[in-house]
């Protein structure tokens, strides 16, 4: 049995469902997780609050005990606090256990960079300003958003849940059509949001890479292990989203 060991916030209720779901379609694969206290939406100082404080690399200890062969921090707060600081989380995991690790935002970066993607558009559930940080720190690994959209009234991070796929797939249509560019992906990028299966229904209907950053947490922690992700990636479903609680 390959493990996978899985950080997510405490406040979280996406994560473990959705890499169950993806789990379950390669039997010899378990998935395990381990929380960290995160309840906010952002916070004043994410990178001391959550990487400087050893908050991160406690929960990868943890996983660590369970024999994981790789480890994934399935969160966005890479692309808050610049994607060096997942990197040195994953260099630290790997001293700290002897366990390879992967975040959920450099899984993205990993498939910009194998497809080509130079210019995407974004959809989160994070306020205005948060998303402007975020452009940033793409920008600055050489990605250009050219469309983004978000929420100001969401009140804390377990609340992103509550937000229907149906409203996230009008979200993105809304967001493509904004942009003034045709992006070469479109991402649905946050910890605690329920893009997964809206990622599956927009490929199909705007025949271009939609990709969802919690699917890609999962997908991140098989490439580490030499794992074929296509049958993942090939998942066709019925064009409709369903109402999830």
């Amino acid at each position: 049995m390959t493990r996978i060991g899985m950080i997510l916030p405490s406040s979280n209720t996406v994560v473990e469902p959705e890499c169950i779901r993806l789990a379950a379609r390669l039997p010899d694969v378990g998935v395990h997780f381990a929380r960290f206290p995160l309840t906010a939406v952002s916070v004043a100082d994410p990178r001391a609050a959550y990487y400087d404080s050893g908050a991160l690399l406690g929960a990868a200890r943890l996983l660590a005990d369970a024999r994981c062969d790789a480890i994934c921090w399935n969160g966005s707060a890479g692309g808050v606090v610049g994607f060096e600081c997942d990197r040195q989380l994953c260099r630290e995991i790997a001293a700290a256990t002897g366990i390879a690790a992967t975040t959920s935002s450099l899984a993205l970066l990993a498939q910009f960079e194998r497809t080509g993607v130079r210019q995407f558009a974004m959809v989160t559930l994070n306020p205005a300003e948060m998303n402007s940080t975020i452009k940033a720190s793409f920008a600055a690994a050489g990605y250009t958003c050219v469309a983004a959209t978000g929420r100001e009234d969401i009140a804390d991070n377990f609340a992103m849940a509550a937000v229907a796929p149906q409203d996230i797939m009008a979200m993105a249509e809304t967001c493509v059509a904004a942009s003034a560019t045709r992006p070469d992906a479109l991402i649905i990028y946050g910890t605690n949001t329920r893009g997964a299966t809206v990622a599956q229904v927009l490929r199909e209907k705007l025949q271009f890479p939609v990709y969802d950053s919690v699917s890609w947490g999962m997908f991140g922690a098989l490439a580490l292990l030499g794992r074929d992700i296509q049958p993942l990636l090939g998942e066709r479903q019925a064009a409709t989203i369903p109402f999830a609680t």
